[in-house]
């Protein structure tokens, strides 16, 4: 599956902003592109009236969830 969701985001991408664009090889390192294309799946399966905010705030807090994350590992 993670394959699927990696060329779906690849292609996706490259069809949004072509070949050329330098931010794709950036935005197609694997820790980036799975975040953002979970963000954009739950996104899509919850509809909400804000998209673009949902998006945000899910986005936010997936950074949260990783601090707190790095914090318990460091103590």
């Amino acid at each position: 599956k993670r394959n699927g969701e990696q060329y779906w985001i690849r292609k996706s991408t490259e069809q949004a902003v072509g070949f050329d664009a330098p931010d794709i090889d950036y935005l197609r390192r694997q820790d980036i592109s799975l975040v953002l294309s979970k963000a954009l799946a739950e996104t899509f399966k919850a509809k909400p009236l804000d998209p673009k905010r949902y998006f945000a705030k899910y986005l936010l807090n997936f950074a949260e969830q990783r601090k707190l994350e790095d914090q318990v590992s460091v103590s």
